[in-house]
């Protein structure tokens, strides 16, 4: 296991995906909305270098949340410690690795 912290805006440093390449699953977790962030951009930059091991993006929906506590906000959609390990497990267990957001159980923008 491998963890990189991106300091940086939407600009995908060309190391991401070569590290990507070298594991069987990379997870981007967003602190916001995870459509348009890093994990979208890393996920084309893999793609854009042919890099084959996919990246699943973790963040909230790009949908009304309801106002409340921020850590149940984050459980509810998944994106807490137990909510990540279990869609990073679903992910390594599943039939085919793909992109998934945390919180739904379907694929992101870039399966559909």
């Amino acid at each position: 296991m491998t963890v990189a912290d991106p300091r940086w805006e939407l600009h995908v440093h060309a190391a991401l995906p070569e590290l990507a390449a070298r594991h069987r699953l990379t997870v981007s977790i967003e602190d916001g909305i995870r459509t348009g962030g890093i994990g979208s951009a890393l996920t084309r930059a893999c793609q854009d270098v042919g890099v084959s091991p996919p990246v699943t993006v973790l963040g909230l929906p790009q949908a009304f949340i309801p106002q409340g506590p921020r850590t149940a906000l984050l459980a509810q959609a998944g994106l807490d410690g137990p909510g990540i390990t279990q869609t990073v497990l679903r992910a390594f267990n599943g039939p085919q690795l793909h992109e998934r957001s945390a919180g739904t159980g379907g694929t992101s923008e870039v399966g559909r």
